[in-house]
């Protein structure tokens, strides 16, 4: 029973070793530079990427979410009533600062 336990700790031991031997892909990295200032750097397994604050998406946080939406849109409505029919407005969705 002893010689389990100590081998099981020695695995253990190499275990956490080995992995304490992994380079940090963010290291030395900006996220002002990667994220354009709009994100945290993440660490996964090879590679640094961008987790983008609120509102920015894309690999390096450079999207406005907001400007997919700016422009103007055609819409229809159909409603009944005295009288019925059908209408289309023009949509008109703008960025405030």
């Amino acid at each position: 029973m002893k010689k389990i336990s100590l081998a099981l700790l020695a695995l253990g031991f190499l275990s956490i070793t080995f992995q304490s031997c992994t380079t940090d892909p963010c290291k030395d990295k900006s996220p002002t530079t990667l994220c354009n200032g709009k994100g945290t750097l993440v660490s996964n397994t090879n590679s640094c990427d961008c987790s983008c604050d609120a509102g920015y998406e894309g690999t390096t946080c450079d999207t406005e979410i907001a400007n997919k939406y700016v422009g103007t849109w055609k819409a229809t409505e159909s409603y009944t009533g005295n009288p019925g029919g059908t209408i289309t407005p023009d949509l008109v969705i703008s960025k405030t600062s």
